[in-house]
């Protein structure tokens, strides 16, 4: 029998003979964070450990169907009609219907997205669950809707706002990647100009800063007068749970502090090119010649924690170096799905200009997402799949040095040997597992644990079942990933 698992993506209701009346909620939520998929004509069984799901059926579900449609029209039922008719599909499954309602992330112009004609009833899905959004998730999101403000410009600013040893810096380092050595010589005012981050007042014609300029050379004191909570930390540690650092840089006053986003970018480089070894170890074998796609991919998940942070926010930005994992985090939600930011899309930052800078200093690049090059190092130094968590306040990316294997260490002898399997194919045969084992009774014991640690799942029944390991783990977003790139191959 298939097992069905709620998640984050994925939930299920029982709608016999009628819609029912928590379903909205959850559509608000799936609207809301990262899109998903509600099933109706299901129900939970909570009396055995784990509970089980399984298919009850709907009556009339062309009926049903056509009601959906209807009330996702009505805005004293949900404010926005993010329910397309090409996405509401009637699903038979052991001779039941039932229905299928794909909900995407709502365009940031609808949201917050709310049922019962009241804001407050806005709703965040949070692992398996909705919950009622705050009023600071509420703030948030409304935030995050708000268009790009970085190119505009600011009364009463002029260059002696700038910390102008960070714009030579900026200079050399442009002249450098792009073979123009005159830019080092350069007026600063005219190059800032060329370069769009000085703009042009259309109200009065004149000449002013921009807010990314400001945000990339600014010094402390000015950016605050703009940005009252800047703040860019980063912290060294071994554990998370550590009450004293290692090491420190961050923003504040102080020749030894960086000012603004630049300077924090490099000084925090120059700190990752000393941390990180020349050798690796993972998986048993000691891995040449990896410091250089580590430290890679750590500067792709900086320039993307910086151009996607929210400055207007209280939170700071915070980067975590701790032993085997670092982590990326900054004020504002992502402004793409989970999926998308792990594809080779365009990038969406909320500071274009800010990141137009990094572009052109070959820090980034014009097309496909930082969190594409980030999974593309990952995969290839073998490590642990990237982690990116995402509320209506932050977003956190993390980035490890451990292999996948690791979650062996977490598993009881028995499971271990089960979960091996699965290192070297995303599915196995109960009969391809029990080898393994003394008995079926111990394969079964050990299948059983998995399954209810959410690592593997079962599918089909009788002679038929098989089972596969989890699409939420690292070892199948994996897999998932080399299988893509391989398809993207055979086609160029």
């Amino acid at each position: 029998m298939q097992n069905y698992v709620e998640n984050e993506h994925e939930e299920y209701k029982r709608a016999k003979k009628r819609i029912p009346d928590d379903m909205w909620p959850t559509v608000s939520a799936f609207a809301n964070t990262d899109g998903g998929t509600i099933h109706l004509g299901f129900t939970e069984d909570k009396s055995t450990i784990p509970s089980r799901i399984y298919p009850t059926g709907v009556e009339h579900p062309e009926e049903m169907v056509q009601k959906i449609l209807n009330l996702n029209n009505d805005p004293n039922k949900i404010s926005a009609p993010v329910i397309e008719s090409k996405n509401v599909k009637v699903i038979t499954i052991d001779n039941l219907k039932t229905i299928d309602i794909y909900v995407p992330k709502a365009n940031f112009s609808d949201r917050p997205v709310y049922i019962k004609g009241d804001v407050k009833n806005t709703y965040w899905r949070d692992g398996e669950g909705d919950r009622r959004a705050s009023e600071s998730d509420l703030k948030a999101i409304i935030q995050s809707a708000s268009l790009d403000d970085s190119y505009d410009t600011l009364d009463n600013f002029s260059m002696a706002d700038l910390n102008l040893i960070d714009l030579q810096n900026y200079k050399v380092l442009y002249s450098q990647v792009n073979d123009e050595p005159e830019v080092i010589s350069a007026d600063n005012e005219q190059f800032l100009i060329d370069h769009g981050l000085v703009r042009i007042d259309r109200k009065d014609g004149k000449y002013k800063l921009s807010k990314a300029v400001l945000l990339l050379f600014g010094k402390y004191n000015s950016i605050l007068d703009v940005y009252p909570s800047f703040m860019l930390d980063f912290i060294v540690k071994n554990k998370a749970s550590d009450v004293d650092y290692l090491d420190r840089i961050y923003t504040s006053w102080g020749d030894e502090n960086p000012d603004n986003i630049f300077s924090f970018f490099q000084k925090v480089m120059n700190k990752v090119d000393t941390l990180t070894p020349d050798t690796f170890e993972l998986n048993g074998l000691t891995r040449k010649n990896w410091k250089n796609s580590f430290v890679r991919a750590v500067r792709e998940a900086m320039v993307n924690c910086l151009t996607h942070a929210d400055y207007h926010s209280r939170l700071a930005v915070q980067i975590s170096w701790f032993d085997k994992r670092v982590v990326f985090q900054n004020p504002g939600e992502l402004l793409v799905t989970k999926e998308e930011f792990f594809s080779k899309t365009d990038s969406k930052p909320r500071n274009a200009l800010v990141f137009q800078a990094f572009v052109q200093a070959r820090l980034g690049e014009h097309t496909g997402s930082g969190g594409y090059r980030i999974l593309n190092a990952m995969s290839k130094l073998n490590t642990k799949h990237p982690d990116l968590e995402v509320t209506p306040q932050k977003t956190i990316l993390t980035i490890w040095e451990i292999g996948d294997d690791t979650v062996l260490n977490d598993l009881p002898e028995n499971e271990k040997v089960a979960y091996q399997v699965f290192m070297t194919k995303m599915s196995a045969t109960f009969k391809e597992i029990a080898v393994n084992f003394s008995n079926e009774y111990e394969c079964r014991k050990a299948l059983k644990g998995l399954i209810d640690k959410g690592l593997v799942i079962q599918v089909g029944k009788g002679r038929a079942t098989k089972y596969l390991i989890s699409p939420k783990s690292s070892t199948a977003q994996k897999y998932m990933y080399n299988y893509a790139e391989m398809i993207k191959n055979v086609i160029s």
